[in-house]
């Protein structure tokens, strides 16, 4: 029998103004996009649905700078310390335990972090926390560094060369669903699908600030899964992966090219349902997804 999965998803206009809140301001608005979510989830006609909640890429990041560059522009972020870490974890834990929103899945985008090691050097961390019903069940730490976060560290500091690794969980399971998580560019390297070896998964979340999906990567399952993909950049003119609208975010159906070998999606088919725009001027918005699980797009 075929599930729904239900994915309220907070989206940015434009990434370059809107990320860097205070820690209190982007839990405030967080809270408030949560709201809006649960609303928009509980109006969806479907029969016991999987709900996730979820947010971009560095949304809690301390601060995002933007600069033009080469008719384009590059961006670095300021990691937070490890204190404003776990206060952004006890807040999100509060939330994920309040009662009203039971039975969500938090992948509320990830936090950057530094801490200073016991060479006193630097150590600068990427980590996506995965909450449910008021428990933290997965912390997945970004693999690849992108150096938006810590380029001015490495021009610095010695034996610094990528974003430090710990260990990190790709696959967790809710409600009898398996999904994986990856972050921006571990995807490009596959680093979800060569972790599971043989393995899938039913949905497979990438959170990201301008990564295209690449469909040698997804580690669905070949009858059929689904492919969850939150970008900071929504509307990005570069690539071709992206929907008619500009937009380039959604709730995929995932089919399998036994002729390929390899996954597929179609962009037009997103799972959009609705857009709530009523979080505030200045703030980003949340938008609605919905898709079933079914066998196989090819011949299912």
């Amino acid at each position: 029998m075929a599930r729904t999965v239900l994915v309220a998803m907070i989206e940015f206009e434009d990434h370059k103004s809107l990320f860097g809140k205070k820690n209190d301001e982007a839990i405030g608005n967080f809270k408030h996009a949560l709201e809006l979510a649960k609303n928009a989830m509980d109006t969806y006609q479907c029969t016991e649905p999987v709900r996730v909640f979820v947010a971009p890429e560095y949304y809690f990041t301390k601060k995002k700078n933007c600069e033009e560059w080469n008719g384009g522009y590059s961006f670095t972020v300021e990691s937070h310390e490890k204190k404003g870490k776990r206060d952004i974890y006890a807040s999100l834990r509060e939330m994920s335990g309040d009662p009203k929103y039971a039975g969500i899945l938090f992948i509320p985008g990830t936090i950057p972090y530094a801490v200073v090691n016991d060479r006193y050097d630097i150590d600068y961390y990427n980590v996506c926390p995965v909450f449910y019903n008021g428990k933290m069940i997965a912390r997945h730490y970004k693999r690849e560094n992108d150096r938006s976060q810590s380029i001015n560290a490495f021009c610095t500091k010695r034996n610094i060369k990528g974003v430090v690794s710990k260990n990190y969980v790709f696959q967790f399971t809710v409600d009898d669903l398996d999904f994986g998580i990856e972050i921006c560019r571990d995807h490009h390297f596959g680093t979800l699908k060569s972790s599971l070896l043989k393995e899938r998964v039913n949905v497979h979340i990438l959170i990201s600030d301008d990564m295209t999906p690449s469909f040698a990567a997804i580690a669905t399952k070949e009858d059929g899964g689904l492919f969850l993909y939150c970008d900071a950049q929504k509307f990005n003119d570069r690539g071709k992966q992206k929907r008619a609208d500009g937009c380039r975010n959604g709730l995929f159906q995932v089919g399998y090219d036994p002729h390929k070998g390899i996954a597929e999606f179609d962009y037009e088919k997103c799972g959009f349902v609705t857009r709530i725009d009523s979080i505030g001027n200045g703030k980003p918005h949340v938008s609605l997804y919905a898709q079933e699980i079914n066998p196989s797009l090819h011949g299912g």
